[in-house]
């Protein structure tokens, strides 16, 4: 008899792929090399693949089929002529079909020689008996057959029926889902646990004689009592790599025909169509699905959510979303606390506790998404469990605080992209900030002995390393934080870097509250981020802590002080205060240039900044000759294409535009937008230059190109900006007005609702903002003839202000009555009579409170 060989199964499944004979043959000399005996078994394998005939070839590409076609043909379980009392193989008697699928039927039969007793047989349903599936059936068989285990249902042989039809035959285990029994006999945690040890023993047995089972879960391990004690079975063993498994609504195919998985037990790299790289490490995160459904109720991954969410998403979530921990989960609504176990909805509370910390950590570790941080086997799983049960401390430990700096970043894409920019920022400010103090301290220690040097600079280094460690610790902690679910003191996972920031805002002096440094550079960092969501005057007190930390400990003529001067300077401006922002640009400016040089870029940038100011005032004079002189400068020591000297460019055409010189301001508006497009594709400016350059545009009566531009923008905008970010507003208002001018009444009004939404969402009900969009929207209504749209966008704002002014928040008489006496002019235009007279007796009324 052969000895299986898991290798040879390996090199044969993949040698089948390889059509031509010669290059078969020269994949076997690669990957056999000098053993005969492995060559052997593969060709004795591959023999065996072209005598099973050339039935019907596997599907090219992923299947997944729906639960409702399987409830339609269940007639098709078995065969014409397969019924009860039909004689299987000469030996083996069908009694009740027990189970069935998409893949065949299961039947309690009768072995009737060399002895009788009762057994399980499993037929494959016909058109999947193709010739590599018959082959790889036989090889899967030969090693089942070698596994001997009291927790595995055993094989006790297989072969093929006259019709062609394989087959196996297994031990007969009457039992119920672990789960079920579990829950109708009310087991508690421990117990649950204690039962799961022998099914990880089980699943350690079959991997050491090569197998992965690849669909372990509830239903296919059963527990029978022997002697009054609960024995648990794990069914159907390796047939999900040999032929496959019963296709239900979750159960998932590759192009190869093979079974990988159902969706609520499947590891992340079995969602992985595909990759073929599956290994004994699938069956641990199944075991730690089966772990937490048996201790929560429901799997990481719920059922309900499975049926709301299509195939593609339900595998990107088991690829990167990790499910709350049991203990939280237990104490959800919903799946979690089913109604039928009643036990474990009064005992609710109670497991959690008992969930919280080591059975959490164990489950969490099972389930992990890296295979690599997972257990290394089965049997540490389940020595793992043992120790949990024996009092004893455990493998499993709660991750380092970089690994769920790192986990909590992968969970968060959208909000890492942002505080990435902020991590690297820091880190730089640290390194900066250090190697300056170093400088600062180096000149004295020049004259001290070389052991003292060495032993400062250790230390230093050290000071360093807890440095970073406890920025990492803040953003982990304050920022990134902020993502984690509501029931986990977080903000959701929808959470924005705006509201992260402002959580972490409070906490920045306690932090590091004896690390002046490292809080400068976290503040100035928070107020860049700022100023990028649009949020100027939030970002000016960070920045002018910043300035006042960076000055007290490194002096006013620091590089660390002057930048962070530069960008309060920046908010300032932003925030329309050009008074402070002209004043900081001067001063700084003048520092810069004694302190950093002329060439330095940020002296160079701060020359931009002064002229920008120049031009805001009126003096575009000033402003021209400054830009060119530092256009000229950058040019020369940043290089004409570098981003920098791209962006002041830009502000050269700017200025041209406000002097009304659009035959000089056209032509660097459009090359700078082009450059910063192809040179730096995702870089914010982008969007900020096309901006400007659609503005441009319609100052130059280009009205046609100006909408165009502002129509591709605006969805580019609201993606990466979101809806409330100024430079989409300002967008929108412009496009309302040109749609306006351009007589596209029905789409300045369908753009104004919107940004009605969005000026309502960022500004006060009374505000100009607010009050300028209704009035743009009656305008625009009215000159489109529709006058009742134009009232009806009236009473909206009017009832607005009756709500507000109910609340005592403000004192809307005035404004109240301005609306209702344009009410009552468009009801009597319009011709209805009752509505005006009802509104002239509401500002009646208004007449009288008003004083």
């Amino acid at each position: 008899m052969q000895i299986w060989n898991p290798r040879a199964n390996e090199l044969f499944l993949k040698a089948l792929l390889v059509d031509n004979a010669q290059m078969r043959g020269r994949f076997l000399d690669a990957e056999c090399a000098e053993n005969i005996q492995l060559r052997k078994q593969v060709e004795s394998l591959l023999e065996a693949s072209e005598l099973a005939g050339d039935f019907l070839e596997e599907p090219a590409a992923p299947t997944f089929v729906p639960k409702i076609l399987h409830q339609h043909s269940a007639s098709q379980f078995t065969d014409p002529g397969i019924e009860s009392g039909t004689v299987v193989a000469g030996r083996y008697r069908l009694v009740d079909e027990i189970g069935g699928g998409g893949m065949g039927s299961v039947w309690a039969a009768l072995q009737l020689e060399p002895i009788k007793r009762k057994v399980a047989v499993k037929l494959i349903k016909p058109g999947l008996d193709s010739k590599g599936l018959l082959a790889r059936f036989e090889a899967e068989r030969q090693a089942l057959a070698l596994m001997d285990h009291p927790n595995i249902a055993k094989v006790l042989d297989g072969g093929v029926t006259s019709s062609g039809r394989p087959f196996l035959v297994m031990e007969l285990v009457l039992g119920k889902s672990i789960t079920q029994y579990c829950d109708e006999h009310n087991l508690p945690p421990r117990e649950r646990l204690a039962l799961l040890i022998p099914v990880c023993e089980a699943v350690q047995h079959a991997h050491q004689k090569g197998i992965i089972h690849r669909d372990l879960k509830p239903t296919n391990v059963l527990v029978t009592e022997q002697e009054g004690k609960p024995v648990p079975k794990v069914i159907d063993f390796g047939v999900a790599k040999a032929v496959g498994q019963d296709l239900t609504e979750s159960t998932l195919v590759t192009g190869l025909g093979t079974v990988i998985g159902t969706l609520e037990y499947m590891s992340p790299e079995q969602a992985n169509l595909d990759s073929l790289d599956i290994d004994s490490r699938a069956d641990i995160y199944s075991l730690g699905v089966l772990i937490y459904e048996l201790l929560t109720g429901t799997t990481p991954l719920t059922r309900q959510r499975i049926k709301k969410t299509t195939l593609l998403d339900n595998l990107r979530l088991i690829r990167e979303e990790d499910p709350p921990r049991p203990s939280l989960r237990l104490m959800e609504p919903g799946e979690s606390s089913p109604a039928k176990l009643d036990y474990r909805l009064v005992a609710a509370a109670k497991w959690s506790r008992e969930l919280h910390g080591e059975l959490d950590s164990i489950v969490m570790k099972a389930l992990e998404k890296d295979r690599t941080r997972r257990y290394a086997s089965a049997n540490c799983l389940a020595r793992d469990l043992e120790r949990y049960l024996n009092d004893e401390p455990v493998e499993a430990c709660p991750p380092s605080r970089a690994y769920r700096f790192r986990k909590m970043a992968r969970r968060h894409k959208a909000l890492l992209s942002a505080v990435a920019a902020i991590c690297l920022l820091l880190i730089a400010g640290i390194t900066v900030s250090t190697i300056l103090a170093f400088r600062a301290s180096r000149a004295n220690e020049r004259a001290r002995e070389m052991a003292k040097a060495e032993a400062g600079q250790r230390e230093r280094a050290e000071a360093k390393g807890r440095e970073v460690s406890a920025v990492l610790h803040f953003l982990e902690n304050n920022v990134l934080a902020a993502g984690r679910p509501v029931a986990d003191n977080g903000l959701g996972n929808e959470v924005t870097l705006r509201r992260a920031i402002d959580s972490a805002v409070p906490e920045i002096g306690v932090a590091f509250k004896d690390q002046p440094l490292i809080e400068a550079s976290v503040r100035t960092v928070i107020g860049m981020s700022y100023r990028r969501l649009g949020e100027p005057a939030l970002a000016i007190p960070q920045l002018k802590r910043a300035c006042s930390l960076y000055t007290d400990v490194l002096g006013a003529e620091s590089e660390k002080a002057l930048f962070a001067t530069k960008t309060l300077g920046e908010a300032y401006q932003e925030s329309g205060s050009w008074n402070q922002a002209q004043e900081l640009y001067e001063d700084v400016l003048q520092r810069m240039r004694e302190h950093l040089g002329p060439h330095h870029r940020d002296t160079l940038w701060s020359m931009n900044n002064l002229a920008g100011i120049y031009s805001l005032r009126g003096q575009h004079k000033e402003a021209i000759a400054l830009h060119i002189e530092t256009q000229l400068l950058m040019k020369e020591h940043l290089g004409e294409f570098d981003l920098t000297t791209i962006g002041q460019r830009h502000n050269l055409g700017l200025v041209y535009q406000a002097a009304r010189q659009m035959d000089l301001a056209m032509p660097i508006l459009e090359e700078t937008a082009r450059s910063t497009q192809e040179q730096f594709p995702k870089h914010p400016n982008v969007l900020f230059f096309k901006d400007n350059l659609a503005s441009a545009y319609e100052d130059a009566g280009r009205l046609e190109r100006a909408v165009a531009l502002r129509e591709e923008l605006l969805p580019l905008e609201t993606d990466q900006l979101g809806v409330s970010h100024p430079l989409r507003l300002r967008g929108m208002r412009r496009l309302m007005e040109t749609y306006q001018r351009t007589k596209q009444l029905d789409k300045a009004v369908e753009v104004g609702e919107k940004l009605y939404t969005a000026y309502r969402t960022k500004f006060s009900f009374e505000s100009a903002e607010v009050r300028w969009c209704v009035g743009f929207l009656v305008e625009c209504n009215i000159a489109s003839g529709h006058r009742d749209r134009a009232i009806g966008v009236l009473e909206r704002f009017y009832d607005g202000l009756i709500i507000l002014g109910s609340t005592g928040k403000l004192d809307l008489n005035d404004l109240a009555a301005s609306i209702v006496r344009q009410l009552v002019n468009l009801c009597e235009d319009c011709g209805r009579t009752n509505e005006a007279a009802k509104w002239r007796r509401e500002l009646e009324l208004r007449k009288k409170t008003m004083p």
